[in-house]
């Protein structure tokens, strides 16, 4: 249970509540669905176009 909570994967969408169980964080699979599908690419290098990059 505690390596579920530990996963760099799953464990930032659980909680765990004061009898000791994990449940599901909906207030951060909220804000997780928000950026699903969304890539960010960026560079230092100023002489690309948005194209190029």
């Amino acid at each position: 249970m505690y390596q579920l909570r530990a996963s760099r994967r799953y464990g930032r969408y659980l909680r765990l509540t004061k009898g000791g169980l994990l449940r599901i964080d909906a207030a951060k699979r909220r804000e997780a669905e928000q950026l699903d599908g969304k890539f960010v690419v960026h560079s230092n290098d100023d002489s690309l176009t948005p194209a190029d990059c």
